[in-house]
């Protein structure tokens, strides 16, 4: 077996690694999604931060979510 570490991309040897990883990971995570999105906007309306998290509904009584969350800022200078 040889072992590569490459900084390169390869479109079907990437493809390749997702669907394996996806066909695997499948049995064990949850498929059913619901967006949530928080932005953060100054005055005239731009985006300067927000919240994306992508949730996995309840399958339980107890109504508690998982999810994976992403944070982003853009930071403004001020004169």
């Amino acid at each position: 077996m040889k072992i590569e570490v490459t900084d390169l991309r390869n479109d079907r040897d990437d493809s390749f690694v997702a669907t394996q990883l996806s066909t695997y990971n499948a049995t064990f995570t949850v498929r059913d999604f619901r967006l949530l999105r928080v932005f953060a906007r100054n005055a005239d309306g731009s985006i300067i931060g927000g919240l994306l998290a992508d949730m996995a509904q309840p399958t339980g009584t107890h109504g508690s979510c998982s999810g994976t969350l992403r944070l982003a800022t853009r930071r403004t200078s001020t004169v």
